[in-house]
């Protein structure tokens, strides 16, 4: 049981967090060895590798890992954070794009996606990724935010203000919820 890819990849995270980083990539290599396919052992040496500064390593980790799992949505959202940290924005959104349409229903993704529309100036196309998972979470918070400053930049005030509601009626007792809404009001 102990030598297993899901086990080499727990404990490449144990040590990581007790700062046994030798031995953490160590695990998480032989993870990686053991089935070439399992992303979470990729990803995991990829944020190793982020907190050492290694974005080099990191690009080629996962540019193997995309390539022996091109659908795997961890993997090419960890990529365009990757490609945020370079400045190369353009391939970043590509990158979350193909994440969100992978597993549609990961809000997490979904919300780096429109965040990324939004900063390139497609507040509308943000804001529609926004609504595509709001249905089916319509109380969170964050996505509600989000919703409201891709309204607010898109110039739909109607809709931001719908949105300003929705959040205080779903967080009535939040003062931080509160004291962002009362400055629109």
């Amino acid at each position: 049981n102990a030598d297993t890819v899901e086990a080499r990849t727990s404990l490449g995270g144990f040590y990581a967090n007790l700062g046994r980083v030798d031995e953490a990539e160590m695990q998480m290599k032989a993870a990686i060895a053991m089935d070439p396919n399992f992303a979470a052992a990729y990803a995991n040496l990829v944020d190793l590798y982020r907190v050492q500064n290694r974005d080099a390593e990191s690009e080629k980790l996962l540019l193997e890992g995309l390539k022996q799992s091109p659908g795997s949505s961890e993997l090419h959202h960890a990529y365009g954070l990757l490609l945020v940290r370079q400045n190369r924005k353009p391939e970043a959104l590509a990158e979350f794009g193909k994440a969100a349409k992978l597993v549609p229903s990961n809000t997490r993704f979904a919300y780096v996606y429109a965040v990324a529309l939004d900063s390139e100036g497609n507040s509308k196309a943000a804001l529609s990724e926004i609504r595509r998972v709001l249905p089916s979470n319509a109380t969170d918070t964050e996505l509600l935010i989000a919703a409201e400053t891709f309204s607010r930049n898109a110039g739909d005030y109607k809709a931001m203000q719908g949105y300003l509601q929705t959040l205080i009626n779903a967080n009535p007792n939040n003062p931080q919820v509160r004291q962002f809404v009362e400055q629109f009001v």
